[in-house]
């Protein structure tokens, strides 16, 4: 015992040693003296809170139970509409291309969290399973999800709404935004960690709006504390709270905010949708926003709010074997491309499955379409398939 208390005690030096040799030589943060004094404040600022997986029955219980006080004020003095539906595949990153284009995946070219880059001929992942992150690459996996998303992959045809507006002589704010490009150019502050395990690169400039801010990597409140590793660098409820408090108070809102609130669907996947301990932890949250005005009446006054979600989820139960279809048991004698692989002239078939469905791709220009339809229809878990060919790869689509 005493002998595992010594490499234990050991063990936590080193962590400690390591985590400090990591952020040595950490940048200023917060938003830049030349930057803070070319916003201009708008006198009826728009902001919009799109709170990941926000849905109508936990909604509902939470407030009648009297854990969400910030959601209740909302209601009670605003229009509340339940009946709303998500663009669709409905992953967060084609829904809130949606959202900040107005167009659908067929025009801005986002078209789940997970799929197959012809040009590139590889797959795309922005964040989804850990096994297929690191099949592919956790540096990979950072640099989609924090630049080639906005930058690549998200089509110039699609305007967003920061651009419309910068044309208007309007300005224009993001705050952990998944979508978030815009006509103003950001260096990002890259932690040390990155840098020096080489998961990116020393310096990165992005496109986005006026004010923009990224966790860690774009922060406008020198002093907001919610950034460090263990907190996903700044992606979590509490820091965009703190972000859109810090510009409420140095009346530094522009015409339009568009704010990101992640941390709800994290629990909705852990614990299931009904969470009511999710929900009352984001509330908090959205009090805390609220709480940087004179007193809540003064911000339903000096402020137009959208409170939104972006996407649903559904219980799935329990049981693994009844809720997950198993694609590679369903298409058990076909030759399965691997994730991390160019796709060869021996595979038939390449998965890109985002949780709820999944892109199916025939590689194989020999083999008949229907084959594979068939294979799917077996399947009475499958909602629908619907499939299109297209030139190059015939793509076959589910929902699973």
């Amino acid at each position: 015992m005493k002998k595992l208390s010594i490499v234990l005690v050991i063990f936590i030096c080193a962590l400690i040693s390591f985590i400090i040799w990591l952020n040595a030589g950490d940048e200023k943060l917060g938003l830049p003296d030349e930057e803070a004094e070319a916003v201009k404040s708008s006198k009826k600022p728009v902001i919009v809170l799109i709170i990941d997986s926000l849905m109508d029955q936990p909604l509902k219980k939470a407030i009648q139970e009297g854990r969400a006080p910030a959601l209740k004020f909302f209601l009670e003095n605003g229009h509340y509409e339940p009946e709303v539906v998500s663009a669709y595949p409905t992953m967060s990153v084609s829904i809130d291309s949606t959202l900040l284009t107005g167009t659908y995946p067929n025009i801005h070219r986002v078209p789940g969290l997970v799929w197959y880059n012809q040009d590139e001929q590889r797959i795309v992942n922005y964040g989804s399973d850990k096994k297929e992150i690191v099949a592919l690459g956790i540096k990979q996996t950072i640099e989609d999800g924090l630049y080639s998303l906005n930058h690549l992959h998200l089509s110039r045809k699609a305007a967003t709404v920061h651009d419309d507006l910068q044309a208007r002589g309007k300005q224009s704010a993001s705050i952990n935004g998944l979508i978030y490009r815009g006509p103003d150019r950001r260096e990002l502050n890259i932690p040390p960690p990155l840098k020096k395990l080489k998961l990116m690169p020393e310096h990165m400039t992005v496109n986005g709006p006026a004010l923009f801010s990224f966790g860690r990597f774009a922060q406008l409140d020198p002093d907001n504390p919610y950034h460090h590793i263990w907190q996903g660098y700044g992606v979590n409820d509490k820091f965009t709270a703190q972000e859109i408090a810090y510009l409420i108070k140095k009346r530094k809102l522009p015409a339009l905010t568009v704010a990101y609130l992640p941390d709800f669907d994290h629990d909705a996947h852990k614990k299931g949708p009904m969470d009511m301990k999710g929900l009352e932890k984001m509330d908090q949250q959205l009090q805390r926003i609220l709480n940087a005005y004179d007193s809540w009446r003064d911000a339903a006054e000096k402020a137009v709010w959208v409170v939104m979600g972006d996407g649903g989820q559904t219980a799935i139960g329990r049981d693994k074997d009844k809720a997950a279809i198993r694609l590679h048991s369903l298409f058990k004698g076909y030759r399965i491309a691997k994730i991390n692989e160019v796709p060869d002239r021996n595979d038939q078939l390449l998965f890109a499955v985002n949780d709820r469905m999944a892109y199916i791709y025939v590689t194989d220009r020999n083999m008949p379409l229907q084959d594979a339809v068939n294979e799917l229809k077996k399947d009475e878990r499958i909602a629908f398939t619907a499939w299109k060919k297209t030139a190059g790869y015939t793509s076959i689509r589910s929902v699973l």
